[in-house]
């Protein structure tokens, strides 16, 4: 009858818990090589097509039912070392601050890697300003500073080149050409949940839409109109949480969107900017008593705004 030794079953046992730990740390790793291949191909084309990327200013109206409410613009400014891209919004809102304002400034390398960025929004009842600096790929600080208080400071680990939100729609056209069906994957550092998450998106439809290319000023309801317009095609993307839905041109460009619940829509700065400060001029002008009214001043009959392009085939 056999019998078992003390000694022999432990060092069994010990190698067998070795054994374990190899193979668990073993397949973490591979685990870890996986998730870097996953995303190489795409990064290493965001890296060489990053390069080509050129100057741009667009401007966007920004409506909700009852026509304009504000305006927006984005900007990307390249030099030789570096890509700036700014964002600003502005919204009406109700309550005594009548305005919601969103900035945002974003810099990378001319290789789209992320160095710095800062944001704002402002309104009622936010005040949040925030602000990070990537250290090479493998860590992050994230600073947030709400109201008055103090402000907070976090290090987030990285594991190699990550994106913002609004850098989604530029990485989708700089890594293949947009068309439906087509898939990509971007690990996207999401400041609501402050981490990073893996971003997919998706090519769902593709249309052509008809969007202003120039404005002239309308004598007759003192409102900027279409003088000439033009087709851009342009695809439906829709995304998961940290990325980006809406519709993008082939240059990664923003066609089409929705922003704190109100319709974004590309269009020229007097279609955009110009007739939401005359309608706003407008408003708070008719609201006044006549006797705090410029002199002389009269009401237009204004037609409704100006609204983006529209896909023919929605």
């Amino acid at each position: 009858m056999a019998t078992s030794v003390p000694g022999v079953a432990r060092r069994r046992s010990g190698r067998r818990l070795t054994a374990i730990a190899v193979l668990t740390l073993w397949v973490a790793g591979l685990g870890v090589l996986a998730h870097r291949q996953l995303f190489r191909p795409h990064l290493e084309q965001l890296a060489e097509a990053a390069l080509r990327v050129n100057q741009a200013t667009v401007f966007f109206g920004v409506s909700r039912d009852s026509g304009l409410v504000g305006y927006a613009s984005s900007i990307i400014d390249t030099t030789t070392t570096s890509i700036t891209i700014t964002d600003y919004l502005v919204t009406e809102i109700s309550g005594p601050r009548p305005r919601s304002t969103s900035r945002a400034k974003i810099t990378l390398t001319r290789t789209l890697k992320l160095r710095e960025f800062e944001s704002s929004v402002l309104s009622n009842s936010v005040d949040i300003r925030t602000s990070g600096t990537v250290f090479g790929d493998t860590a992050m600080t994230y600073t947030v500073t709400s109201g008055t208080k103090p402000p907070t400071e976090r290090t987030i680990k990285l594991d190699g080149v990550v994106l913002l939100p609004q850098l989604v729609p530029l990485a989708i056209a700089l890594t293949k050409p947009p068309a439906v069906g087509e898939t990509y994957t971007f690990p996207v550092f999401d400041p609501a949940r402050q981490e990073v998450v893996l971003v997919r998106s998706t090519i769902q439809a593709e249309s052509v839409f008809v969007l202003p290319d120039s404005a002239k000023l309308d004598s007759t309801t003192n409102r900027w109109v279409v003088a000439k317009a033009d087709s851009v095609r342009a695809w439906r993307v829709t995304s998961t949480a940290g990325g980006f839905n809406g519709w993008l041109d082939e240059g990664g460009l923003v066609v089409k969107t929705v922003e704190l619940g109100s319709n974004v829509d590309r269009l020229t700065p007097e279609l955009s900017f110009d007739n939401w400060v005359l309608t706003t001029t407008e408003r708070r002008l008719r609201s006044l008593p006549p006797s705090q009214r410029p002199p002389g001043w009269k009401p237009f009959d204004a037609s409704p705004p100006q609204r983006g392009g529209r896909p023919p085939n929605p």
